[in-house]
């Protein structure tokens, strides 16, 4: 099993840099594991191999777990949620079961955005100051910001549970077209599990609205 986990990595790390802007589709599967996973083709060789290697960690860490009898069962696949000249952002999903006799898996979302040009991923910052997980609260409380479920069918409303609180600033997050994104809470954060993954939503006016009133970060 470990030639394989090399055959794998070295595949993802070693892509020919022949397309501008492309994310592939690598696969992997054995018994209880399915892994589907973006393999990122840019024009800059360096910028590309810089990509492929963070990713390589994520799919290197579920897949050497399951060799190991870590993971009862393991699954992934991924979405690219937003895509343009300079950036990408990818949405990678996995669902974990440690031991058969759970009475559930664990549901997780991943979110990168990388520069294409350099490979570097690009942290919220860049997008969006916040200073504090009590303005995200607030904010939600005030409509500002919106709350959704892990497919985004339905808005929710547990923040508004003194149990499920926002109490952190979360990193993860995706963009997602129109000048919006959204960060990424993890099941049982600020919602229960039934909910998955939470993702708070910024849209463009959200943005603007924090990056004034944090402009002296």
């Amino acid at each position: 099993m470990i030639e394989k986990v090399a055959l794998i990595l070295g595949f993802i790390l070693s892509i020919n840099s022949c397309i501008f802007a492309n994310v592939q589709t690598g696969t992997f599967s054995a018994q209880n594991l399915n892994l589907v996973y973006p393999l990122v083709y840019v024009e800059n060789h360096e910028a590309q191999s810089k990509i492929n290697k963070d990713l390589a960690k994520i799919i290197y860490d579920i897949k050497s777990k399951y060799d190991t009898g870590k993971y009862y069962l393991a699954q992934m696949h991924y979405e690219v949620t937003y895509e343009d000249k300079d950036l990408v952002s990818i949405l990678i999903k996995t669902h974990i079961v440690w031991n058969r006799g759970a009475a559930h898996g664990s549901v997780g979302d991943i979110g990168r955005v990388y520069n294409k040009n350099s490979g570097e991923r690009i942290p919220l910052y860049n997008f969006v100051k916040i200073r504090d997980a009590k303005q995200i609260q607030s904010n939600l409380i005030d409509g500002v910001l919106s709350a959704y479920d892990c497919d985004f069918k339905n808005n929710v409303y547990y923040f508004r549970q003194k149990e499920w609180e926002v109490d952190t600033v979360s990193t993860n997050y995706i963009l997602m077209g129109n000048g919006e994104l959204s960060i990424i809470y993890p099941t049982y954060s600020i919602g229960p599990f039934s909910a998955g993954p939470i993702k708070v939503k910024f849209d463009k006016n959200a943005i603007d609205y924090f990056n004034r009133l944090n402009s002296q970060l």
